[in-house]
């Protein structure tokens, strides 16, 4: 009888499930890390227990990723062990979303769900990636079911979702606005029915007093994240950030519509739409953040959009609707860096090769090597009277500016290779106005360098290749040395030195 229940047919669905999402993130897990999984490794990792939930200046920090990434990485480096948190997060989405999607539609609304959770792109980035969206989407799961489960005053589960609760919080602050929609709701209905018992009201007025606690010891940080908000310029252009977050997040708001008009005989159909639009309409309040904040609402958007028993021809319709589903967000996978190409191909004589601003942070611990392979780029085409830059990755001449903020030239001339975009250049002192120049500084003591910078004071600037271009102390002359790659531009004509290695554009 035990053989029978463990390897009946519904085990057998779930295993093949998981079996399925394993295999599909597995074949994510040992790529390259990205910028902020770096960052957090190298820079948030190891810091001390309270330091990390009080670093949140920036959104890099996500305090239980951050927790998890520390414990490993004190076991393993590796890659793939780094994002094996965010994994088994992902796993236990698929089981939890199954749960509630069964609760609120059926068993077929249950399986489809999880068939979603385990193949759609969206989940498969997030289980495959060490940042705290994994992590945070199971505790909002987690959530979501423990309400499901608590409303007769079970204890367990009403601590554990007012503890669930918390976690999704100090997870990602963000998940505030994601709570907001199923804890009103089951309170209200809670108390119009007159089931509210004492235990929900001490539980989760707990997690609301930790909440606004929270939030209140760390609001100036949170005021400082929104530096990071996504800027949009004009109407044109936050409609196509609004439909980029919609296809990422597995919104189609036709097809949502029409499966809200067959299911609106139920209250928990209106109360999925709300969880969707409650923290996209919020969007106007909080800032607009990237399209992966907002990949909770992929979760209630999949139920809805789930057919059950009821509807007829569901097991045509469902694969239909999970195909359009990849279609819409296939995007949203990991993408080989556009950089790949270019990093591993041979320097040529005469060549620099510029990559974007963030990207080399990514190259720099991925590579190692890339640091010092730029300084000879940089001592081998100074001399030239020709050379060539390569853009890799990149479509615009890009760097930091003298505040440290991403700034862009337009490309003004430039032929595309395998690799990138060549653009082909010559040695000139006299640089015409609104003319796009490059000058090379080899290494030299910084002192020289600061004399140098000097000429260009008052003229447009940005620095390529930032994070290649760290100092270091060179110990036969007891100096401190620099070298960098600069992309200057002025409004008028300027005259300089003959000697000094400064490149323009052959025209």
């Amino acid at each position: 009888m035990i053989k029978k229940a463990v390897f009946c047919k519904k085990n057998l669905t779930v295993l093949t499930i998981i079996v399925a999402a394993l295999i599909l993130r597995g074949l994510f897990l040992n790529r390259i890390l990205e910028y902020d999984e770096i960052w957090t490794l190298k820079n948030y990792a190891p810091l001390d227990f309270t330091e990390i939930f009080q670093e949140l200046a920036t959104p890099n920090n996500h305090p239980v990723n951050t927790l998890i990434i520390k414990f490993i990485s004190g076991f393993s480096g590796s890659f793939r062990c780094l994002r094996l948190g965010s994994l088994f997060f992902s796993f236990g989405t698929i089981l939890l979303g199954g749960c509630c999607a069964r609760r609120i539609y059926g068993r077929t609304a249950a399986l489809y769900t999880m068939i979603a959770l385990a193949v759609l792109p969206p989940f498969i980035t997030a289980g495959a990636t060490a940042r705290g969206y994994s992590g945070q989407l199971f505790f909002l799961v987690l959530f979501c079911f423990c309400l499901i489960k608590c409303r007769k005053g079970n204890i367990f589960f009403t601590l554990l979702g007012a503890i669930s609760a918390i976690t999704a919080i100090v997870s990602l602050p963000s998940s505030i606005i994601f709570l907001a929609v199923p804890g009103t709701f089951f309170l209200f209905t809670m108390w119009k029915s007159e089931k509210l018992q004492k235990i929900h009201v001490y539980s989760f007025g707990a997690a609301l007093f930790f909440t606004f606690l929270w939030f209140f010891r760390n609001w100036y940080s949170f005021e400082q994240n929104q530096n990071f908000a996504v800027q949009t310029a004009g109407f044109k252009e936050f409609i196509t950030y609004f439909i980029t977050v919609l296809h990422s997040n597995l919104i189609p708001v036709t097809l949502l519509l029409i499966m809200i008009f067959f299911k609106r005989h139920r209250k928990s159909t209106f109360l999925l739409a709300a969880m969707i639009a409650f923290p996209l309409l919020s969007m106007s309040v909080t800032g607009k953040a990237p399209a992966r904040v907002y990949l909770p609402c992929a979760v209630p958007a999949l139920i809805l959009l789930m057919p059950d028993n009821s509807i007829k021809y569901h097991r045509m319709i469902f694969p239909a609707i999970l195909l359009f589903l990849l279609f819409i967000s296939f995007s949203t996978l990991p993408q080989t860096p556009g950089w790949e190409k270019c990093i591993n191909s041979p320097d040529s004589p005469g060549m620099v090769k510029i990559y974007g601003a963030n990207d080399g942070f990514t190259i720099k611990f991925n590579h190692p090597s890339s640091r010092e392979k730029f300084a000879y780029q940089l001592i081998n085409s100074a001399p030239l009277d020709k050379i060539s830059i390569q853009l890799c990755g990149i479509q615009n001449i890009e760097g930091l500016n003298r505040q440290f903020q991403t700034v862009s030239f337009p490309l003004e001339k430039g032929k595309k290779n395998g690799c990138g975009i060549m653009i082909s250049l010559r040695k000139s002192s006299f640089i015409p106005a609104n003319r796009i120049a490059f000058l090379l500084l080899p290494p030299m003591p910084e002192k020289s360098c600061e004399m140098v910078l000097k000429l260009f004071d008052e003229m447009e600037l940005i620095q390529l290749n930032p994070w290649f271009s760290a100092p270091f102390y060179n110990s036969l002359s007891g100096e401190n040395f620099r070298y960098m790659l600069l992309a200057i531009r002025d409004k008028k004509d300027r005259i300089f030195p003959k000697n000094l290695p400064l490149f323009i554009a052959t025209d």
